[in-house]
């Protein structure tokens, strides 16, 4: 429809098609990106498309000439109280799974406002959405602030060179928020303090981050974690 071809050309994006050098950083060459350059580019107008021929057609008439189509990926509301985001460390190449050296960047604080499906949008979509994809009420968090901004406190890091071998430490956040952090590095049955400088660095696999509340002093229920 003429609304939705309008929010998708006000979209950003991508630079380059997927899985070139521009939008994805090569996992031999140890390159380094951040982590809100990755949502940028999960959030970009992606065409859809092989060797740009289209490769679309009609679902409804069960055929049909193929047509050039793009899609993009948006977040649904209400976003839930923690996001964890696993980063692709591991790729098939080869005939085996590879590990991914590049460096990826934490935000202290992430806002996923951009990527979030605005009123506007929803209702446009609202027609095409099949009965299996329509989402079920989620409770909505009426607090003042932005729904959208969010806070780390957990980052799962995996050393080693194969999915299958290997060892996991974690960072967590036992402190109330940011403002008032208490950072702890486990390791198996070890455990010490450290520095969210230390957490920012680290080689991150999966990340965790919880809705932060309008005063910065307090976040979002979640999880407790114990020493």
């Amino acid at each position: 429809t003429p609304d939705l071809q309008a929010l998708f050309e006000a979209a950003p994006r991508a630079a380059s098609p997927a899985g070139s050098p521009k939008s994805s950083t090569s996992a031999q060459d140890g390159g380094q990106g951040t982590l809100v350059d990755c949502l940028q580019q999960l959030g970009a107008v992606e065409a859809l498309e092989d060797g740009f021929r289209p490769i679309c057609s009609c679902t409804g008439c069960g055929g049909g000439p193929h047509r050039y189509a793009s899609k993009r990926v948006w977040l649904w509301p209400p976003l839930p109280p923690v996001i964890a985001i696993q980063i692709k460390r591991f790729r098939y190449h080869n005939g085996g799974l590879q590990k991914s050296p590049t460096k990826i960047s934490l935000p202290a604080e992430l806002d996923l406002s951009d990527l979030v499906a605005s009123e506007r949008l929803q209702a446009a979509l609202a027609p095409h959405l099949t009965k299996g994809s329509k989402l079920p009420d989620l409770p909505v968090d009426n607090s003042a602030g932005s729904p959208a901004l969010y806070e780390l406190y957990g980052v799962c890091v995996h050393r080693g060179r194969t999915l299958q071998r290997g060892h996991y430490i974690a960072f967590v956040n036992l402190g109330p928020s940011l403002q008032a952090e208490h950072w702890i590095c486990f390791d198996d049955a070890r455990a010490w303090p450290c520095r969210r400088e230390d957490v920012l660095r680290a080689q991150a696999y999966i990340t965790f981050y919880r809705r932060r509340k309008p005063t910065g002093r307090e976040v979002a229920e979640a999880p407790s974690v114990g020493a």
